[in-house]
């Protein structure tokens, strides 16, 4: 007979915890993927290292309320990075 991996929760107790936890993790990597995509775009845009953008936004928190600011991301650029 093969050996699986464990089936069985140690503490069955704590499975839906464990649920909660691992979709918060898939959230949280979703998110910080839409954070780099739209760095990425913004220093195409800018003509500038993806890293700066990265550094300046901090978490996707800041994307979002420019979003809901509905701020211009060509404006922004200009406030931002000046050249």
């Amino acid at each position: 007979m093969m050996k699986q991996g464990p089936s069985k929760i140690a503490f069955p107790e704590f499975q839906e915890a464990n649920l909660v936890f691992t979709e918060a993790i898939a959230v949280l990597t979703m998110q910080e993927d839409i954070l780099l995509l739209t760095a990425g775009r913004i220093a195409e845009q800018a003509n500038r290292p993806q890293s700066d953008i990265v550094k300046y936004f901090g978490s996707l928190d800041t994307l979002l309320a420019m979003y809901h600011q509905q701020r211009n991301v060509e404006q922004w650029l200009k406030d931002n990075f000046r050249k």
